[in-house]
This record gives C-alpha cells, structure tokens and sequence, in this order.
C-alpha cells in the first residue's frame, strides 16, 4: 500500500521547488502548488495553503488513480506526479501503454482506456517496478515530445517535461503504519 504523503513531496518538488508561492506565468492561469485557476475557479488561488493543495491533490488525484492501493510507493509517486501535471485519464493511459510495452505479456493486453480499473491495478501491483518506471519514463517523453510537436506554443515548455519525465521518486522507507 503507497502512502500520499511521500507522493505528495515528490510532486511538490516539481510543482513549486522553492516553495516560492503564486505564479502567474503558467499555463493555467494564476496558480500556486499546481493548483490553477482556470481548473479551480472558485479557490482563492492567492492564498491557498500547501495543506489546502494537498487535500485536493488527495482528493482529486490520488484517489483517482487508486494510489492508496498500488503496492509500490515509487509507482504510485510518480503516477500522482503525472496525473496532476497531464491529467488523470493521460497518465492512467500512458500507465497502461508502459505497463503493455514493457511489462506485461502479449497475449494479455489492457485496454489503453484511462481507466484505473481492476485490471490495470492488478497489472500494476504484478509489474517489476524498475521495469515499469523505465516505461512510465519513456512514454511520459513520448508524450512530452508530440505536445511540443503538434502544438509549438507549448513547446517552451518541452525541456522541463522532459526533465519531470525523467525524474524517478526516490525509494521510500516506511516508518509508520499509519497511512499518512
């Protein structure tokens, strides 16, 4: 069982490193801990706790992806990571392709749906770790390189995915049993 907060630090050194506040300067609009105003209209962005971004990232991420019930807590890390930056049905999706290319048999495909469902978890929980970090890597680039490709206003951006992409959550050590 993977933990959130673990998964949550690890986000966080990609959302906001330096703990440096709002930003006005992304995608989204005003923004801060990777919370936007365009996705969240009704927030007052400006003064959103870290703690506050976390409940949400619980909430509408990791819940989502099932991560409390992914066996692997770097799995789950970087799923959460790709799920907030891409969007949950992306990165399930982009999940299921590394899964199907590097881990699982021919002869027993998932569905490339977006959808965390049993089969998927089961995969997931089943998969060599390693392998399917080196998966979730190299599709992530794919990913990153046909935005940029297909879209060239986004393709400023292209460098720091890549380098999200390639970041892999260190091990983690469980010193409590509580979940948290």
């Amino acid at each position: 069982m993977a933990y959130f907060q673990p998964a949550f630090d690890f986000l966080m050194d990609h959302e906001d490193p330096h703990r440096s506040g709002v930003v006005t300067s992304d995608s989204g609009g005003l923004t801060r801990w990777g919370i936007s105003q365009k996705s969240y209209p009704h927030l007052d962005i400006r003064n959103l706790t870290l703690a506050q971004a976390g409940e949400i990232c619980q909430r509408d991420f990791f819940s989502a992806i099932h991560g409390f019930q992914i066996g692997n807590q770097r799995i789950a890390s970087k799923l959460l990571d790709m799920a907030y930056n891409m969007g949950v049905r992306t990165a399930v999706t982009i999940l299921q392709s590394a899964l199907n290319t590097y881990c699982q048999p021919r002869t027993d495909l998932l569905a490339e749906d977006g959808v965390m469902g049993p089969q998927t978890l089961i995969a997931v929980n089943n998969a060599d770790a390693s392998l399917l970090l080196t998966g979730l890597v190299e599709v992530s680039r794919q990913h990153y390189r046909h935005i940029a490709q297909n879209n060239p206003a986004e393709a400023k951006y292209l460098n720091g995915w890549l380098a999200r992409a390639e970041k892999i959550p260190p091990e983690y050590a469980s010193t409590s049993s509580t979940g948290a």
